[in-house]
């Protein structure tokens, strides 16, 4: 950035000095975007300290970006006392996050429960682009022509399943998935507290789940039978008529990587290891990978935030709205 960048949060100086007024006397600053006649960002009111050689007044700022977009992406100060007035110096800008590259990220997972073995692999791909931490699950679902066996073989495949079906299994993973916590700047000084509206793009980033059923290109394969399944819904086999409103959100939760957290001692699933990090736990009541509600556990999103943690060399934090 050709002018000094500032990240929205951090703590800015802002000086000002005088020969001529003493010191007492009120002094105003007002931030605002260049040029002369900018937009104010924030106005700050001090008095003069005396220094050495005259008057001084320093005062800290916590900047803000309080303006959208960024065609105009330059600050500076005015500041005025006992009846004078001038321009800061300096300019600054606000730091710009850039577009991160698509990265496939790969988590194999493997559990034993009861005896019972259980083994996956989530997959997907993350990349940070237009000020948005986007998260792409491919599925290609094979359309079954008949209802779920109990055993092999399986009922024969037909054509690509329609775009409507697509379309509802899209919009009920993603309703529950997406967009449930926000990443927020570690260092914003504001701290969790921070009222900065998202659609600023300055220290709050939406992260958004998008899952995307494909014909080629795709990660995870998924038999899509028809009716309600009778035997099992599972992350590789679904039937067109859910059992609830959680079936396909909670299965494409395991093909994010996430194990189940069901209740009861004797529940079959793919219980995380004892002591797993991030801490999955048995009978999280109301989590949809409990499968009893729709709530997303800030940890579920770990993964993603230590990814884009990785990508700026800065701590993040997610928090809601």
């Amino acid at each position: 950035e050709s002018r000094s960048a500032i990240k929205c949060g951090d703590r800015v100086v802002l000086c000002a000095n005088s020969s001529d007024l003493p010191s007492g006397t009120p002094v105003s600053y007002r931030i605002k975007q260049c040029p002369e006649d900018g937009q104010s960002v924030r106005t700050l009111n001090s008095r003069l300290e005396p220094v050495s050689l005259g008057a001084q007044v320093d005062k800290n700022w916590t900047c803000k970006k309080t303006f959208r977009g960024w065609d105009s992406n330059c600050i500076n100060f005015r500041v005025s006392g006992g009846g004078v007035s001038a321009n800061s110096q300096n300019e600054r800008t606000f730091h710009r996050y850039p577009n991160i590259a698509s990265e496939t990220k790969t988590i194999v997972r493997s559990v034993t429960n009861h005896g019972q073995r259980y083994g996956w692999t989530g997959k997907y791909d993350i990349e940070f682009i237009n000020f948005e931490l986007v998260i792409t699950v491919k599925i290609k679902l094979i359309n079954r022509l008949g209802s779920q066996p109990a055993s092999p073989p399986l009922p024969a495949e037909g054509s690509a399943v329609d775009a409507r079906t697509k379309r509802r299994l899209k919009r009920s993973a993603e309703r529950i998935l997406s967009q449930r916590w926000v990443l927020h700047r570690d260092n914003c000084r504001r701290g969790p507290s921070c009222n900065c509206n998202i659609n600023k793009q300055c220290c709050k980033f939406k992260v958004r789940v998008r899952v995307q059923f494909v014909e080629s290109g795709h990660y995870h394969t998924v038999d899509l039978f028809q009716g309600r399944n009778r035997y099992s819904v599972n992350a590789g086999a679904w039937g067109r008529i859910p059992w609830d409103s959680l079936d396909y959100g909670h299965e494409i939760g395991h093909l994010l990587g996430w194990y189940d957290e069901y209740d009861s001692r004797g529940s079959r699933g793919a219980i995380a290891p004892s002591g797993s990090r991030p801490p999955w736990q048995r009978n999280r009541r109301g989590a949809i990978m409990h499968c009893s509600g729709r709530a997303v556990p800030k940890f579920y999103y770990d993964d993603f935030k230590n990814w884009f943690r990785s990508k700026t060399s800065e701590p993040w934090e997610l928090v809601r709205r």
